[in-house]
């Protein structure tokens, strides 16, 4: 019998990104993105260039993600001014987490960015990911 390898998280994301480029000729993000601004049901808050929400495919309370709202693979892509943006969205978003509980919020992120090991990236859309530090007793 053949041992099956099934893809790491990240390995899932590389390739459903990248079918969905390839398919649609834009980001996956970019357009989920897009739908979320027509509802405004999960939207945190957003600035000019950066949005944080929850997604729809939350499972753990309290879980949100930042999502930029120009197609870029990765942080050194980002202009001086989405820099800026990020940096405001980022410090707004963490604050109203403190503000949660009114104590300083611990909680686990990762910057999601195109994968190093690839010439192409271009499907990759950069964003960040939260999640909660009660995911043991959620």
């Amino acid at each position: 019998m053949g041992t099956t390898i099934h893809p790491s998280g990240s390995t899932k994301k590389v390739i459903q990104q990248k079918k969905y480029w390839e398919r649609h000729g834009s980001s996956l993000l970019g357009d989920y993105l897009n739908q979320e601004a027509q509802t405004d049901q999960r939207i945190v808050l957003e600035n000019d260039t950066f949005v944080a929400l929850v997604p729809y495919w939350a499972v753990w309370p309290f879980e949100a993600m930042i999502v930029l709202k120009k197609h870029r693979a990765s942080i050194a892509d980002l202009s001086a001014k989405e820099v800026a943006d990020y940096a405001d969205v980022l410090k707004k978003f963490t604050i109203r987490y403190d503000n949660l509980f009114e104590t300083s919020f611990p909680y686990s992120a990762g910057i999601h960015q195109a994968p190093t090991n690839r010439e192409e990236n271009q499907f990759w859309h950069m964003h960040m990911s939260f999640y909660p530090p009660l995911l043991g007793s959620a």
